[in-house]
């Protein structure tokens, strides 16, 4: 059984409202027009992912979008943090600084995103992805941070859960990002006695190569399937493709200490 409340403590009844709500309030600081984008780019099928579409899903993550100034005709509008460079709002060139630049990252740092996507697309190609299991493209994408070989130094700024993003673009959704409000949120709907506001201790999810990694990982997704499938009792894999409720569960954690 869950319990789940509105902002001014009553409960709700309804699941399928609590996801509506939340949902709702998820726009109150993110543009729809950047969310409809990256659904498309979730849900392309097996279609590869292009080097601008890794790009803009780095910059939706690392929250480097100026989500206010995306339009239907510039979805993806980089943040401009840095005054000393020359980049325009609307970058057709030089994408992956702008992702850096957005993230105020280090000067040095400028290239990291391009190195990053130049490592994807080349696995990518030369794995094929979508024939192979999760373990071993994000073992591929860990490689990429870490260098390939000797002479490559390790991709700065980049943590694993970065790398389980790729994952769930890579994988059409069915390895979800591991969001620490959304761990909240399954772990306040599960207890009628944590009140909105309170205190909730989860784990940080341990690196990929920590022991504990996928038991944590997974454990993460059987709570996050358990939920999701209660609102889908008559089509089980559709919750997969659910976006509604992964933004619902991230504001709803965003309720609690």
């Amino acid at each position: 059984m869950y319990y789940y409340y509105y902002p001014d403590g009553s409960q709700i009844e309804n699941p399928n409202e609590f996801v509506r709500f939340y949902n709702m309030c998820y726009y109150l600081t993110n543009s729809t027009i950047v969310e409809k984008r990256i659904e498309k780019l979730l849900y392309r099928g097996k279609d590869q992912l292009e080097r601008a579409d890794i790009v803009y899903i780095l910059a939706w993550k690392m929250n480097g979008l100026n989500q206010r100034a995306s339009s239907i005709e510039v979805p993806f509008v980089f943040k401009k943090y840095r005054e000393d460079t020359k980049l325009e709002w609307n970058l057709e060139v030089n994408k992956e600084k702008a992702v850096n630049y957005g993230n105020q990252v280090r000067s040095e740092q400028e290239d990291n995103i391009k190195r990053l996507v130049d490592c994807v697309l080349k696995n990518s190609n030369k794995n094929k992805w979508n024939d192979i299991d999760a373990s071993a493209v994000l073992d591929s994408l860990q490689r990429c941070v870490d260098g390939d070989n000797k002479k490559d130094s390790k991709i700065k700024g980049i943590g694993h859960v970065y790398l389980i993003t790729l994952l769930y673009f890579i994988t059409q959704g069915a390895y979800p990002i591991y969001d620490i409000h959304v761990m909240k949120a399954l772990t306040a709907i599960k207890s009628k006695d944590i009140r909105l506001g309170g205190k909730i201790s989860v784990r940080n999810l341990p690196i990929i190569s920590h022991p504990d990694f996928w038991k944590t990982y997974l454990d993460y997704i059987k709570s996050l399937e358990a939920f999701s499938k209660s609102l889908y009792n008559n089509d089980k894999n559709q919750y997969k493709y659910d976006r509604n409720i992964d933004r619902a569960l991230w504001v709803y954690g965003h309720l609690f200490k």
